[in-house]
């Protein structure tokens, strides 16, 4: 993702609440699903990791978007913006 993109999407993000939170349990099957589907309706999501996922924050955060498909546009202290494109609904005019 290039700087003017991803520039773009941090704007973009600043107005979204942070609808979804990863909890101790960490990423369950559950979580994934929930996510991959609010990635595929809104392309740009906000999530909320609790402090005491055992993980290093950075490992975590790079292992939850590989398995979601999805580009980290933005990670501030524990909570990250997400985005992936959505070809058949192209919701966010990059």
């Amino acid at each position: 993702m290039d700087t003017k993109t991803k520039r773009k999407l941090k704007s973009l993000a600043m107005t979204l609440d942070t609808n979804y939170q990863i909890g101790k349990q960490g990423v369950t099957n559950n979580v994934l699903t929930l996510l991959d589907n609010a990635l595929t309706a809104h392309e740009l999501i906000k999530v909320s990791v609790n402090k005491s996922v055992h993980d290093d924050i950075g490992t975590f955060i790079l292992d939850l978007s590989s398995k979601l498909h999805a580009e980290v546009v933005e990670k501030k202290g524990y909570t990250i913006v997400l985005y992936r494109k959505n070809p058949k609904k192209d919701i966010i005019k990059l």
